[in-house]
This record gives structure tokens, C-alpha cells and sequence, in this order.
């Protein structure tokens, strides 16, 4: 019997390895982890941009790192269709969309940010009460660090970030028809979406 595809617990040092194993669209071969890396690289080539080069300025990563290399990666995975001007025309779209870190008008959602993440730059930091728009910026850790289970040794900022999202999303959930505005949106939520957060806020 074959196997169902590469291994994808292990990091390619070729191209063509990469494409082959992120640019199967057969979720048997990508499995979990490989389907989220194509995910990833589907919202970067269709919408969000996020093509992380090193072609700009002075920087400690010399110059190896290319647009091209993106825009390639982006044909090479989702075919010849894909190139810079169907890439720049989606992130145009999804900027007008969402809005952007200048213009970004979610309610009922906290946005926090690693200060040792470089993405954080991208980050909107203008907190709006009226619409429950709640940036908090995490000093000393690096990207997704809220998300992790506790460990000894953590940084002393990560056990108050993760007690203000909590404490922001009971908030959210929390039904008053009485009350207008975006606590009051929460009653048009899904079951699943509030067992979901019933479920992060008990562990």
C-alpha cells in the first residue's frame, strides 16, 4: 500500500517539496497540519497579502527573500491565474472590506498582540468601548503566545492577557435584551459558538 503522502511533520529544505506537500488540495495527503498551511497560504495569495520579503531596507536577512518568491509560490500552488495582479486586487478587496488596521469596526472582539511579534506592527491598537473593540498588547511575548496553555517560567504579562480576554469574552456573552449595542448582539450567536467559549473560559 502507498502512503498517503509526504510527511509533513518534517520541514522541506527544497521549493518543490513545499509546493508538493502544501500545494495538494486532497486533505488525506495534507492532513491537519498541512491543511492549515495551505489555508494560511490561500488567504495570504487571495486576500490578506502578509508575503513576508526581505527585499526592502537594511535588515539582517540580506536580500534571499523576494516578492517573486511569493507570487511564485502562489502560481505554483493555486495555478496560473495567480499572479501579482489577482494577488494585489484581493488584498485591495479584503482591505475595503475589513477595513484595516485603521478603519477595523468588529465589535465584541479582543485583539491581542505579542510585543515581540513583528506582525504586532499590523496590529490596530485604538480601543473603542462603544463597539467592545478591545486591542491589548502583550509585553514580552512573540506571536499567539495567549493561546498556549500555561507553563512555568512564562512571561508575568501572559497571566493577566489571558484573564482580560476572558473576563472580555463572558462580556460578550452575556444576553441583557435591555441593553443596545454590541453585548447585545450576542443572542444572535450560534449554540455551537457559545458552548465553544463556554468551554475556553471553564479550562
Amino acid at each position: 500500500m502507498e502512503p498517503a503522502g509526504p510527511d509533513l511533520s518534517v520541514m522541506p529544505n527544497s521549493y518543490w517539496d513545499v509546493i508538493q506537500q502544501i500545494g495538494s488540495g486532497d486533505l488525506k495527503v495534507l492532513g491537519e497540519d498541512g491543511a492549515a498551511a495551505r489555508g494560511w497560504m490561500w488567504l495570504c495569495c487571495n486576500e490578506i497579502g502578509f508575503l513576508q520579503t526581505t527585499n526592502q531596507g537594511n535588515n539582517v536577512f540580506g536580500t534571499g527573500v523576494t516578492l517573486n518568491l511569493f507570487i511564485d509560490m502562489c502560481t505554483d500552488m493555486f495555478g496560473p491565474t495567480m499572479k501579482i495582479k489577482q494577488i494585489m486586487a484581493g488584498n485591495k478587496l479584503s482591505q475595503n472590506y475589513y477595513g484595516g488596521a485603521d478603519f477595523y469596526n468588529a465589535t465584541n472582539v479582543v485583539l491581542p498582540n505579542g510585543s515581540l511579534d513583528p506582525w504586532h506592527a499590523l496590529g490596530t491598537y485604538n480601543t473603542v468601548e462603544s463597539q467592545a473593540q478591545r486591542p491589548y498588547l502583550i509585553n514580552g511575548t512573540a506571536h499567539c503566545s495567549d493561546m498556549y496553555e500555561s507553563y512555568d517560567g512564562e512571561p508575568a504579562s501572559l497571566p493577566a492577557a489571558r484573564a482580560f480576554i476572558k473576563q472580555s469574552v463572558r462580556e460578550f456573552i452575556r444576553y441583557d435584551p435591555n441593553v443596545d449595542g454590541p453585548h447585545g448582539a450576542a443572542s444572535c450567536y450560534s449554540l455551537f459558538s457559545i458552548m465553544a467559549l463556554l468551554l475556553f473560559l471553564l479550562n
